[in-house]
């Protein structure tokens, strides 16, 4: 269980806390989740906070393959940096991104590189 990490905004609308594990970080990431005829999720925050995500998805009854599309609003490591490992885990969803992310999620190399020198673990 993901302690205090769920606030619903409106029926449909939920910011979930992230959590990641690195200290400091508490309550600083967050992903958006939109429940009705279709699931969607907004932001997916860095790979160490996907374990966390999928918790909560579990723990609010939204079966993995019951997520439809997830939404990135930028590609920085923090918003979308755990994109690849969620994806191995919702089958079905589908990725909406601005055309000039695709090729950064495709081969993030370079992205990766730069955040690692300015994120660390968290990345």
């Amino acid at each position: 269980m993901v302690a205090n990490a769920v606030y619903t905004i409106t029926p449909t609308l939920r910011l979930l806390d992230l959590q990641p594990p690195v200290a400091g970080h508490e309550r600083f990431i967050g992903a958006y989740l939109f429940c009705g005829a279709r699931n969607v999720i907004v932001d997916v925050g860095p790979r160490a906070a996907i374990p966390n995500l999928l918790i909560l998805l579990a723990e609010l009854g939204i079966n993995r393959d019951a997520v439809d599309y997830v939404v990135l609003t930028h590609i920085h490591i923090d918003h979308a940096g755990g994109i690849g490992t969620l994806l191995k885990e919702l089958r079905r969803a589908r990725v909406i991104a601005h055309p000039r992310a695709r090729p950064h999620l495709i081969e993030p190399e370079m992205l990766w590189r730069a955040s690692r020198e300015s994120l660390g673990s968290l990345a």
